[in-house]
């Protein structure tokens, strides 16, 4: 969860490290500011399968079932963030 952590709050400035860096800097700052909130809103459902993976499997196939979920929840957000 430490590593998570870490990946998830360096996203933001890395992210705009890279966008900065683009022919129109200031258009990718403005799509990457639209697109951000909605995924945010979007995968905060996945991130709580996080915290139910761990706590909620008592064996592999409760596990299993709990992977396949998010699975196919973050195929079907992806697509539709994809599509917005």
């Amino acid at each position: 969860m430490v590593i998570s952590t870490l990946v998830w709050t360096s996203t933001r400035p890395v992210a705009n490290a890279v966008l900065g860096r683009l022919a129109d800097p200031e258009l990718a700052q403005a799509a990457f500011g639209i697109a951000l909130p909605i995924l945010m809103l979007s995968c905060a459902p996945l991130w709580s399968l996080q915290d139910v993976g761990l706590a909620v499997p008592r064996s592999a196939p409760d596990l299993r079932r709990v992977v396949r979920f998010a699975a196919e929840v973050s195929a079907l957000f992806a697509l539709g963030l994809a599509a917005v």
